[in-house]
């Protein structure tokens, strides 16, 4: 049986039709995406039985204390602040304290001119590290307080644990919240070569 023309041209139409539909139904479904796993990764902690500095670089202080008054009596100056570390229940260091600071920074190595003078310009790193070195053994932790020098009664404004297996090698910035706003620690393995405990005594 022969189909007639227009037959045919109907049927050519309705293929064509089929195909251009199926090609646009095709377009409008949402296109396949390719997750790729996401491996599960810890930050580096410090390594247990290793000597690291604990270098306190930088703190941070709210512009009052916590129960709203100045810092200085009899005016509204900014903090002076100084911290000490304790490890072992021991002080085992002081910093020396910025005046008029609400962040307080300190540089990790501090030079003695005088000694410099007296030793023909060289000068030993080792002792001239701004930090002092702990051991980290576990269950291990260290007490760091920021105080306000102050004529009348210094001012405690953050007495704060640090466990030592919280903390990862280089920076760790902490917002312990009340009167300080932010803590920057780095942590420095004791085995650092020289030349980079140099590098890292230029930086700011």
């Amino acid at each position: 049986m022969h189909l007639k023309p227009w037959l045919w041209s109907l049927a050519t139409l309705a293929i064509v039709g089929g195909i251009v539909a199926f090609g646009l139904w095709t377009l409008r479904q949402p296109a396949a995406v390719a997750i790729a796993p996401v491996a599960a990764t810890q930050p580096k902690r410090l390594v247990v039985g290793n000597d690291y500095y604990v270098f306190v670089r930088l703190v941070e202080l709210s512009s009052r204390k916590a129960n709203g008054s100045n810092w200085d009596s009899g005016n509204d100056s900014a903090p002076d602040p100084y911290y000490y570390i304790f490890w072992h229940g021991t002080r085992v260091f002081e910093s020396a304290t910025r005046s008029d600071s609400l962040i307080a920074t300190w540089d990790l190595a501090r030079v003695d001119l005088k000694d410099m003078v007296t030793n023909g310009g060289k000068f030993d790193i080792a002792s001239a590290i701004n930090a002092p070195i702990v051991r980290v053994e576990p269950g291990e932790s260290i007490k760091i307080e920021v105080w306000d020098d102050d004529p009348v009664g210094d001012d405690l404004a953050l007495r704060l644990d640090v466990p030592l297996d919280s903390l990862s090698p280089g920076e760790n910035v902490l917002a312990p919240g009340g009167t300080v706003r932010r803590l920057d620690i780095q942590m420095i393995d004791r085995q650092t070569p020289l030349a980079d405990l140099i590098e890292m005594a230029a930086r700011r």
